[in-house]
């Protein structure tokens, strides 16, 4: 019959690896939301990069209706 030293080998045995496996798991999980986050902000960056340039072209467009309604209100009102 085997003796409780001969079953129980795993409890005198080193835990130092199973320590640097948790390590390179952990290091996986952390470079994979880094490189999540990375590509979040990217398509957020890229997003504000749109939006602002459609408010550009907006204010370009205001202003050139706000220049031709100032025209037309001049011309108004000097035939008044």
């Amino acid at each position: 019959m085997p003796t409780l030293d001969q079953i129980d080998r795993a409890s005198q045995q080193n835990d130092h690896w199973l320590f640097i496996a948790a390590l390179v798991v952990l290091g996986v999980v952390l470079l994979a939301i880094w490189r999540w986050m990375v590509a979040y902000l990217e398509k957020q960056g890229n997003r504000l990069t749109q939006i602002t340039d459609r408010h550009i072209e907006s204010c370009e467009r205001l202003g050139e209706v706000v220049a031709t309604n100032t025209a037309v209100l001049n011309e108004v009102k000097k035939k008044l």
